[in-house]
């Protein structure tokens, strides 16, 4: 018999075939008795194959950025998107820290990192201290290759695209 995994999900992606793939992999590991908990940043597209079904909590989390770099990016000064940008990345930075800071009190067995479609590799990765699992499309990234469960999660994955594990 499978073990039961409870499994931090995370992703900041607009609608798109990403998401798709995303929506997939939480279906089918959803279907096979793990427990998943969705953690977004409000900059992420849930309204396009929202993970509701699938997971047993889902947290949204606010990026504060959004009013301040509306009033900054309506400006044409060059410095002033220059700065806005930077600011956005600061308080994307912030919130990923928050969720991270959630998922490593949260007693989950892995934490399954989609990319982010702004920074394609998340700043949460750098805080998490879980096992995690970072899957892009074409990429596959593990964090611990001594943890039994991450490797489980890998063969998963590695099933599903043909690849032969070393």
């Amino acid at each position: 018999m499978q073990e039961r995994l409870k499994i931090a999900v995370f992703h900041d992606l607009p609608s798109g075939g990403a998401k798709r793939a995303l929506y997939q992999y939480c279906s089918c590991l959803s279907s096979g008795g793990h427990i998943l908990d969705a953690f977004v940043p409000e900059t992420a597209d849930e309204n396009y194959l929202p993970l509701d079904d699938m997971v047993t909590r889902k947290l949204i989390y606010p990026v504060d950025s959004k009013r301040i770099l509306k009033r900054l990016t309506e400006k044409s000064n060059i410095l002033v998107r220059f700065l806005a940008f930077h600011m956005d990345l600061y308080y994307r930075n912030r919130c990923q820290k928050e969720i991270a800071d959630d998922i490593n009190k949260g007693d989950y067995d892995i934490a399954f990192v989609h990319h982010s479609a702004y920074t394609q590799s998340p700043f949460l990765l750098r805080y998490l201290s879980v096992p995690s699992v970072y899957f892009r499309p074409g990429l596959v990234i593990v964090a611990d290759r001594e943890n039994v469960r991450e490797k489980y999660f890998l063969q998963q994955i590695a099933r599903d695209y043909g690849v032969k594990l070393a």
